[in-house]
């Protein structure tokens, strides 16, 4: 497992950078630096609340790309695809691990008594970032080395279907 490095030098780095583009003379910056730099900040922001160490990725963390989108959705819409996904854990036999902030698809469960051992062969595919402010919705995915963004719809499909009843932003999922 990849320990997260001095988590708090991070977040005053990224505050730093965060202020750097804030005060560029010119509208040259690009918003989705300053939405990834909060992204990481908040993610850890989390890390750091409960006790200044954890575990970004499995050991072998692939690198990933991001996705900028706007899928709005209402708060009751995004309280429901958190809802499946927490009722999916990935640590209760499903895929899925929510936080307050994103979702993350993993490739299996993680189920006892070889959890040690399936965190480790467990890879992430790829996580749905939110913003519950106004207005609410999906504004990143995180497609990981390995998978597609076509994949990742998809699994954003399923959950849509199984939280919402219909499709929204998210593909019909390969044989549904």
């Amino acid at each position: 497992m990849r320990r997260a490095p001095d988590v708090e030098q991070r977040m005053t780095e990224l505050l730093s950078e965060l202020q750097l583009l804030v005060r560029k003379p010119t509208l040259s910056f690009r918003l989705d630096e300053i939405r990834g730099i909060l992204a990481e900040l908040a993610a850890r922001w989390d890390v750091y609340r409960r006790g200044g160490t954890g575990v970004y990725a499995c050991r072998h963390a692939p690198s990933s790309i991001r996705q900028v989108v706007d899928f709005p959705y209402t708060r009751d819409e995004l309280h429901a695809l958190f809802t499946v996904a927490y009722e999916e854990d990935v640590e209760h036999d499903g895929r899925y691990d929510a936080w307050s902030a994103a979702i993350t698809l993993w490739t299996h469960a993680w189920p006892p008594p070889w959890r040690a051992q399936a965190t480790e062969d467990s890879l992430p595919k790829g996580s749905f970032h939110v913003a519950w402010g106004r207005p609410p919705g999906v504004w990143l995915i995180e497609v990981q080395e390995g998978f597609t963004l076509a994949e990742l719809l998809q699994e954003l499909g399923r959950l849509e279907l199984i939280g919402l009843g219909y499709l929204k932003h998210g593909k019909r999922p390969a044989g549904g």
